[in-house]
């Protein structure tokens, strides 16, 4: 009897040890299970966390439903032209910056303050009819036009002109403006800027198209350093960067979506590409003692050259004559160079430039860059404008024309002198050591022209808050 009830008892240990080993093993396999999906889980997670870090900042450029996307246009009024891009962007439905997309652009000559009124006229309908014509074709005819915004903002060859005349020449533009059924909500949308404005303007579009400023605004605070900015225009030359220096004249400090950059900014008027071309030759009249009347040698053009030029009432025959030397000296001489640490160019006080910081090139400055061959993916430096300017220089005129045949003979005469111009004002001017690669030269990022008038109509449209959208930047 003891061993069947010791029989019975082995058989119920051992059917409970089944048991338990069975309940262990579907208590592994749970286990096991939770591991494997949280695993998945987890490396989901860490997957999408990756790629949404390295795509970078979340926008819409409104490519998507042009349809229901909004349009602006933008007129720049400069010296040598008037040029009217088109902008397209998608609803905002929060206080951020919208990726503005140029969608196409045309111009007409002169710059309006050398036009009659009657040329003013005619010029503001070809710009407003430009406008209106692309809009209603790329929202296939969907957009009322009493919603596109137009702007006009007249730059230095405007500023040249008396008070009296802008406002004249304003008069005209805002009535055009007003009779186009376009939306124009205020008088300030068509103005005079100062050359501190466009500056300004410049800077954001270019830390605007290098996204710095939309990983900036979702990080809260500066989290990358944006560029300075150089931009080189027909009349005037504008440089901005910021700095952590105390900045002691000529300082702006702009938020954008919360972000505070303390700015220094300034306008050097006269010292545009056309306009100190202009000073530096009459300067040289000033000085030429003639061989013969009125017929005089200019160092800063090719030899074979020739061309008239007006000046103090009397008609001069210039003569290419290359001496890179006297060019040089004529360069410095109007450039005004300060040799204190602490001042640039005409007397004018500059920070100094925080010693990693890099640089885009806009206006003419791309241009100039462009024909040098140094408009790409690269970083240059001020060398390299001063070697190609003096190899530039030893070419005959006849031989540059057959070289260069789509280039205005205009702009091809300037090529000489415009690679040591720019060497000399940001070596010399701006105090920047003449080897350091720190200077990137693009006429468009992502497919959207880098300019000025871009940074104007990102701040107007997506850099103000929603509730501020009327209101505008005050200098």
């Amino acid at each position: 009897m003891e061993n069947i009830e010791d029989a019975n008892l082995d058989n119920l240990i051992n059917n409970e040890d089944d048991k338990t080993k069975s309940s262990q093993d579907k208590k592994k396999k749970i286990i096991l299970a939770i591991v494997i999906v949280s695993c998945i889980i987890i490396v989901g997670v860490v997957i999408f966390l990756i790629v949404y870090f390295l795509r970078g900042p979340n926008y819409d450029n409104g490519g998507k439903d042009p349809e229901h996307a909004f349009y602006g246009c933008m007129v720049d009024a400069g010296s040598s032209s008037s040029r009217v891009s088109v902008y397209r962007w998608p609803e905002r439905k929060k206080n951020t910056i919208p990726f503005i997309t140029e969608m196409n652009r045309t111009s007409t000559k002169p710059g309006m303050h050398k036009m009659t009124d009657s040329q003013i006229e005619n010029a503001m309908d070809t710009l407003i009819n430009f406008c209106k014509n692309k809009v209603m074709e790329l929202s296939n005819n969907k957009t009322n036009l009493k919603d596109v915004n137009f702007y006009l903002k007249g730059t230095a060859g405007m500023r040249s002109i008396s008070v009296e005349e802008q406002n004249r020449k304003l008069g005209i533009i805002r009535r055009k403006i007003r009779e186009s059924n376009l939306n124009f909500l205020s008088d300030d949308w068509a103005k005079v800027i100062k050359g501190t404005e466009e500056g300004i303007y410049g800077w954001i579009a270019g830390n605007y198209l290098n996204k710095i400023l939309f990983e900036n605004e979702e990080a809260g605070k500066q989290k990358k350093v944006p560029y300075g900015s150089i931009d080189l225009g027909g009349y005037s030359l504008e440089l901005t960067f910021g700095t952590n220096e105390v900045i002691k004249e000529n300082n702006f400090t702009l938020n954008l979506s919360n972000v505070n950059y303390n700015l220094y900014t300034y306008s050097f008027h006269d010292y545009g590409q056309d306009r100190f071309n202009e000073i530096m030759l009459e300067s040289f009249i000033d000085d030429y003692q003639a061989e013969e009347e009125n017929v005089i040698k200019y160092p800063c053009f090719l030899e074979g050259y020739r061309t008239l030029h007006e000046y103090k009432g009397k008609n001069y025959i210039i003569e290419g004559d290359v001496n890179i030397s006297l060019c040089k000296e004529y360069i410095r001489k109007n450039l005004k160079i300060n040799e204190e640490p602490d001042k640039s160019m005409n007397n004018v006080y500059q920070p100094k430039i925080p010693e990693d910081l890099k640089f885009y090139g806009i206006s003419g400055l791309y241009w100039i860059a462009n024909f040098y061959k140094m408009d790409d993916d690269n970083f240059h430096s001020a060398s390299e404008f001063l070697d190609a300017g003096a190899k530039f220089c030893n070419k005959k005129w006849e031989d540059a024309k057959k070289e260069y045949p789509d280039i205005e003979e205009g702009h091809l005469k300037d090529y000489c002198i415009s690679g040591h111009f720019v060497y000399y004002f940001i070596v010399d001017g701006f105090k920047i050591d003449k080897d350091k690669k720190i200077f990137s030269f693009r006429d468009e990022i992502n497919d959207v022209e880098l300019s000025w008038t871009l940074g104007a109509m990102s701040y107007e449209i997506g850099l103000q808050p929603l509730k501020d959208a009327k209101y505008y930047l005050k200098f």
